[in-house]
């Protein structure tokens, strides 16, 4: 027998052993269609084309850790949507929907600092489409002083992810945002603490471990952060790219990090320490990913329509919004 692979019924020089390997995919591969040519006394014979796409690996189906990116919620848009401000020391539930992390900005707490409401949070939830049910997402808010009292049993439920987290020793305020599922879950949680200068080391050793980073905040100068296991996914080693940024820089770092093949896993900060991003891919996984950075008004179209995930929700001073999706 001999061989001849072709590459959109070109042959490819060399490639004339009974297996063809690409040692470095790259993006411009994706949609190239290849096929062997078999030759031998009788004559020859042409295998059926196989079309190779490349492109960054989705989420497993049912991993909560991901802000929804690729997930049967968001993949082909939305369907409806609720706006609402979380106040601070309140709670709001939202059956059989998702939302969006909570807002991030230089105002988000600001005035009186003994008032229940100067912390106020503004968030979206939409309806899940046709067919899919059994998602819940949550947003809490209470006193900082309440923060593991408020937040024991969410930890501890292993159908539950914190997706988002602010903490504000000066106001005495935190808030949460969490989605959970009606199935059988198997996520688990493990809160840290750790120095701005210790972070990217810590995130990377989880990472190693399977562990996905859905929550980070300042408190007192320090980064706490959540990061959660899966039972569904044990086996996958991560990688984390952790960037620090002022709040208008947001939107450039999480497009950067996109285009390196990370999801936005996890974001958080305030104006007086800075604001950091998560960046989560699975290793080795640098394809690019697309992502979305729409103006208050422009989202519908260009973000909700196309089904990308809103990993990010930012207010500026004036009260705009800007939002961040990715798929």
């Amino acid at each position: 027998m001999s061989y001849q692979w072709e590459r959109n019924g070109k042959p490819i020089t060399g490639a004339s052993s009974l297996s063809y390997t690409i040692e470095q995919v790259q993006e411009t591969d994706n949609g190239a269609s290849f096929s062997v040519i078999v030759s031998n006394a009788s004559g020859t014979a042409t295998s059926r084309p196989a079309t190779l796409t490349i492109g960054a690996r989705s989420p497993k189906l049912g991993d909560l850790r991901f802000q929804q990116v690729d997930a049967a919620s968001t993949l082909h848009g939305y369907v409806g949507n609720q706006s609402t401000i979380l106040l601070g020391r309140l709670g709001l539930t939202y059956t059989n929907q998702t939302g969006t992390p909570l807002s991030l900005g230089p105002e988000i707490c600001s005035g009186d600092q003994h008032s229940p409401y100067a912390c106020n949070w503004p968030v979206n939830s939409f309806y899940l489409p046709g067919g899919v049910s059994g998602l819940t997402t949550a947003y809490q808010s209470d006193y900082l002083s309440s923060f593991d009292v408020d937040l024991a049993s969410v930890l501890k439920d292993p159908k539950t992810v914190i997706t988002s987290l602010a903490m504000d020793p000066i106001y005495n305020a935190f808030a949460a945002s969490y989605i959970s599922t009606d199935d059988e879950g198997g996520f688990d949680a493990t809160m840290h603490t750790v120095s701005e200068e210790d972070f990217a080391s810590a995130a990377a050793q989880d990472a190693l471990q399977g562990r996905v980073i859905t929550a980070v905040a300042f408190n007192n100068g320090k980064l706490v952060y959540l990061s959660y296991g899966w039972q569904g996914n044990a086996s996958t080693q991560y990688e984390t790219m952790i960037e620090t940024t002022d709040y208008d820089g947001i939107p450039s770092e999480a497009t950067a990090l996109a285009q390196s093949g990370y999801i936005i896993t996890a974001l958080g900060g305030n104006a007086t320490d800075g604001f950091v991003l998560v960046g989560t891919r699975v290793a080795g996984d640098s394809a690019a990913r697309p992502i979305v950075v729409a103006l208050n008004g422009q989202q519908n179209t260009e973000l909700w329509q196309q089904g990308y995930a809103i990993v990010a929700l930012l207010e500026d001073q004036e009260g705009n919004l800007t939002w961040i999706g990715e798929k």
